[in-house]
């Protein structure tokens, strides 16, 4: 199965990033297979997002995020804080594989996403931003903080900010 990710990997379209298009079925079914192993994979997993390789360290992210790993919650956290500047052509990042760990996770995630809106770089003031808006609303704590990026001087941080708020107050019952 990793041999299968690293072979996929050595594909010339990764030396810039990867889309979702572009992930063949076997290594979104790698992630799967990963998630649904024994508990002993989790150090394995946890290790794999500080592979030198961005499919890596995604598709280990993926896997924490279906296992519901709370656990992997500050290894997560790390991959986030690693976020560069959104990419024009749409390239998938590791970092957005942790974002959808972290959803998955839910509520267990939010208290250690809510420091990320303080931080100094705006793509993880945006990111966090996004995720707990992702989460929804078990995230309901982060809101005082979302609402304080209201000021913030980045356009995307307040408007993720205020459509992520938006999204933890709403009626799960809609």
């Amino acid at each position: 199965m990793l041999t299968y990710v690293k072979r996929f990997e050595s594909d010339d379209r990764l030396r810039t990033g990867f889309s979702e298009r572009d992930l063949p079925q076997g290594v979104l079914w790698s992630a799967s297979v990963l998630a649904k192993g024994s508990p002993a994979i989790v150090p394995v997993l946890i290790d794999g997002l500080h592979a030198p390789s961005n499919l890596q360290r995604w598709v280990s992210a993926r896997a924490l995020g279906h296992r519901d790993e709370t656990h992997a919650i500050p290894a997560l956290i790390a991959l986030l804080r690693t976020v560069k500047p959104i990419d024009p052509n749409g390239a998938v990042s590791d970092y957005e594989g942790a974002e959808a760990a972290l959803v998955e996770i839910g509520a267990p995630s939010v208290p250690a996403l809510i420091p990320l809106l303080t931080d100094h770089s705006i793509q993880v003031r945006a990111l966090a931003s996004k995720t707990l808006g992702e989460i929804g609303p078990p995230a309901r704590a982060a809101l005082p903080p979302l609402k304080r990026l209201a000021a913030d001087p980045s356009n995307i941080v307040r408007g993720l900010a205020t459509e992520a708020a938006l999204l933890i107050e709403r009626d799960p019952h809609e």
